[in-house]
């Protein structure tokens, strides 16, 4: 199922692993990226120190992404100049898309993950 947000500058689903599941081309997370964004979203102080870093590019720590628009999820926000990314965990993947929108404006990724956990992902 695709879904299409006019927001996402790019995207990716990645296994908790970091292998990689579908994704654009300039979201492309290491491995052990995708473990340290874990990590992080865990123990919010270890993005306090080192950013949120995606593919190579640091992003400052801005806010978890739990409660508000997204009670049921769990994630993180980064942002690099007029870029955000945004983190999203589901049960067995790690949803990441960017965006130069407000975050708050974002919907794709949150439906992606929410689907991801229908189908048991």
């Amino acid at each position: 199922m695709a879904v299409k947000d006019t927001q996402v500058k790019s995207a990716g689903i990645f296994g908790q692993d970091g292998v990689m599941w579908a994704a654009t081309d300039d979201v492309q997370p290491t491995p052990a990226e995708v473990r340290n964004l874990l990590d992080g979203i865990h123990d919010n102080s270890k993005f306090h120190e080192n950013g949120v870093v995606v593919g190579g590019a640091r992003y400052q720590f801005v806010v978890p992404l739990s409660g508000g628009p997204a009670p049921d999820l769990t994630g993180v926000v980064g942002r690099k100049g007029a870029t955000s990314v945004e983190v999203i965990v589901t049960g067995k993947a790690v949803v990441v898309a960017t965006t130069d929108a407000p975050v708050s404006q974002l919907t794709g990724p949150l439906f992606a993950a929410r689907e991801l956990i229908k189908m048991g992902f």
